[in-house]
């Protein structure tokens, strides 16, 4: 049988709040409708954190937080899971 989406965010997935505006560029690479400073923190986010061999997996629902894991600031959030391929596969 194979696993729920629930599943497979929770057994490889790390979830991260991702402000809104960002999710074109996390998703589609995408950064025309962001400023020069905002890919700058989304570059710097990216290298702290080194993603590879996987793909992003978001929530349809957007809310306020307080701040996200991009900047630290407030505003709409969107949750994402950054989901690793299983070994063996994709």
């Amino acid at each position: 049988m194979s696993e729920s989406k629930e599943e497979i965010r929770e057994q490889h997935g790390i979830e991260y709040q991702i402000p809104s505006h960002f999710l074109p560029a996390l998703i589609n690479g995408d950064e025309s409708g962001l400023e020069e400073s905002d890919i700058k923190e989304l570059n710097t986010f990216y290298e702290k954190e080194n993603f590879s061999d996987g793909h992003w997996d978001c929530s349809d629902e957007e809310y306020f937080s307080r701040s996200n894991d991009v900047n630290n600031m407030g505003g709409n959030v969107v949750d994402c899971w950054f989901v690793k391929f299983p070994k063996g596969g994709k």
